[in-house]
């Protein structure tokens, strides 16, 4: 057992400095071969040869000194790599002479670089040159080839070695950058004169061409003025970079940062700019959201266009300050909708027969886009036009209409029949009401306006198509009894409608501007608001007590 105990002190001493490649070495050499093992080793009456086990701690630790030789070359040539690489690429940098303005902002950043990694690099070098005397203590006793390492280490350190060689690159290589730096001052001197002179000539150019009054609003030539915008852009900040170029130079050789005033004028005249265009941008970008859908899909929902001028309305009011293009934007908003064209019977081919709209002769119903119809805003907006798409839509239900109930017409009863079911319903249909609370005031508001609008324009179609029946002049004998009764109908059914369609657009404006007078906004418009306010709560309240047709918004 007493034998045993050199074993513990070897393991113990390797798992204590295991880091640390002399004290590994040390290890090693407290067996000394084994010195400490005697020859024979008498046990009772038995004596047992020791040699064997000699042998075998003799072998392990040679291949432990093999082991540590191999860590202590590997350590070597990895520390070695680094420093080598930081000195070839510092000689490379330090040797090439700056001979522009650039080269002499390069080759300055290079130094600081070079600065700030030289103590790091010199520390490791240290290192590697400590690892190498003891690579060379230990190697000659060891089967491991350590003569690559050492070579490579060789002229590292010392007098006229690669750092010495490098201390006086660097030397030089500052009093080199000074001596540039005067010669320079000139060129860069010359150089703010022209860049002066460019950023002019660039603000004279754009004040010229900048987007100004535009004839032609069409879609190409604003994507035209989008793309030009981006341009100017472009030139511009390529002018902004050089100009940081320049001044960061200025200052790099000690003069005083160039005075270059027109760049923050045009910047700011560009922004604006740009501002001002982008409401129009964003603008057009919604709309263009709608306009790429097909008209089909998009009929029943024809009021998304009205929700989109509503909401724009606003913006404009918020941003007056970009006239143009609010004029613009609102001119767009007020033109004619489409609304005169929801129902299913409006049939496209009725547009191309007379060509009101100018739409190519391939646009059918299946292909009809709601871009074909924002496409002819300046046409729907003629007051004649206007007038024949209504006339248009009313002959489209008509005919409808007579397919739908032509099987009925046979005798006079069932025309009578149908006339007393359009006075029960004007006098019978009802408006569905929504209780709206706001600040503990109870208003009603209509609710479901595309189901209103849409049983009234089929009630207006079968009242068109009754009168247009050839079965009609059957009442002729009956005196002009008839045809002042159905002319009546068709005069409320059209005070009905104007009246609807005009109470819609008030209870969107009073839905969106009773919160903001509500917290008190706009003091000197409040009391023409409230006046206003109370007549539109009256309206809804007579609705409320009796919410049928007959109960006419407009008589209210």
């Amino acid at each position: 057992m007493a034998h045993c105990r050199p074993e513990r002190q070897v393991t113990g001493s390797l798992v204590l400095v295991s880091h640390e490649h002399d004290e590994r070495y040390k290890v090693q050499f407290r067996w000394s071969g084994g010195r400490c093992l005697l020859p024979l080793a008498q046990v009772d009456c038995i004596t047992v040869s020791m040699f064997p086990l000699k042998a075998c701690i003799e072998d392990q630790l040679q291949r432990l000194a093999d082991a540590l030789t191999v860590s202590l070359r590997n350590a070597v040539l990895s520390n070695f790599k680094a420093v080598d690489a930081f000195l070839e690429d510092s000689m490379e940098k330090l040797s090439r002479r700056p001979r522009t303005i650039n080269d002499i902002g390069e080759a300055k950043r290079d130094w600081k670089e070079m600065e700030s990694k030289k103590d790091e690099i010199r520390r490791l070098s240290t290192k590697c040159v400590g690892l190498k005397a003891l690579l060379l203590q230990h190697a000659p006793g060891n089967q491991v080839d350590a003569s690559e390492a050492i070579s490579k280490m060789a002229g590292l350190d010392g007098e006229g070695g690669r750092w010495d060689e490098f201390d006086i690159a660097a030397e030089a290589f500052q009093e080199m950058v000074e001596e540039q730096k005067e010669s320079l001052k000139g060129v860069l001197e010359e150089e703010v004169m022209q860049l002066n002179q460019t950023i002019d000539k660039f603000g004279a150019r754009w004040r010229a061409l900048k987007p100004q009054e535009m004839k032609d609003w069409s879609t190409a030539e604003v994507e035209r003025v989008f793309t030009a915008l981006g341009d100017w852009r472009e030139q511009f900040q390529e002018h902004q970079s050089k100009a940081e170029t320049l001044k960061e130079n200025c200052v790099s050789f000690g003069m005083p940062a160039p005075r270059l005033e027109s760049v923050d004028a045009i910047e700011e005249d560009l922004a604006a700019t740009e501002s001002s265009w982008a409401l129009y941008k964003e603008y057009s970008s919604e709309l263009k959201a709608l306009a790429d859908q097909d008209w089909i899909s998009f009929r029943p929902n024809v009021f998304a266009l009205q929700d989109l001028a509503t909401k724009w309305i606003e913006v404009i009011k918020a941003r007056l300050a970009e006239a143009q293009r609010a004029d613009t934007v609102t001119e767009h908003i007020h033109q004619a909708g489409c609304h005169s064209a929801t129902h299913s019977a409006f049939f496209i081919t009725r547009w191309m027969r007379v060509g009101k709209l100018g739409l190519d002769r391939s646009v059918r119903l299946e292909n009809l886009m709601v871009s074909h119809f924002l496409s002819a805003m300046d046409r729907l907006a003629d007051p004649a036009l206007l007038q024949f798409v209504k006339h248009l839509q009313s002959r489209a239900q008509g005919e409808v209409g007579t397919a739908v109930i032509a099987p009925l017409w046979s005798n006079k009863v069932t025309i009578r029949e149908a006339l007393q079911e359009l006075v029960a319903w004007s006098q019978t249909a009802e408006l569905k009401l929504v209780d709206h609370e706001e600040n503990g005031r109870r208003t009603p508001l209509i609710r479901d306006w595309g189901d209103v609008f849409l049983e009234l324009g089929d009630k207006q179609s079968l009242l068109a198509s009754l009168k247009e029946s050839q079965f009609f002049k059957a009442f002729e004998d009956q005196g002009i009894a008839y045809e002042v009764r159905v002319s009546a109908i068709m005069v409320k059914l059209g005070v009905l409608d104007y009246a609807l369609h005009t109470l819609n657009q008030i209870q969107r404006k009073w839905v969106y501007l009773e919160p903001i007078f509500g917290m008190g906004a706009l003091p000197a418009e409040q009391g023409r608001f409230r006046r206003v306010e109370e007549e539109f709560r009256d309206i809804m309240a007579k609705l409320e007590a009796l919410p049928t047709n007959s109960a006419n918004p407009g008589n209210a």
